[in-house]
């Protein structure tokens, strides 16, 4: 993920995941036109969506986002909450 440089990600997709037994959670950030993951940090909250957002992405990078996929259940922030890092 290091690796990935200063690419123009325009499309990105947020989820999370649980992993062994029990509610362990990881969320995630997806390039949605370049089918990979840019990044994955614990938990599944709101601070969550925000660490990624600003963790995987520079301000350069988010100023480009034209849009953000996100699963509307309880856990996850509003999109508004999400995409206020992003124009």
């Amino acid at each position: 993920m290091n690796r990935r440089g200063n690419d123009e990600i325009t499309w990105i997709g947020m989820d999370e995941k649980s992993f062994r037994k029990g509610h362990n959670y990881v969320s995630l950030m997806n390039d949605l036109e370049h089918s990979r993951v840019l990044d994955v940090v614990e938990g599944r909250e709101g601070k969550a969506a925000d660490k990624l957002i600003t963790k995987a992405l520079d301000e350069g990078q988010r100023e480009r986002v034209c849009g953000v996929a996100i699963d509307m259940s309880a856990p996850n922030p509003s999109p508004p909450a999400t995409c206020g890092y992003c124009p």
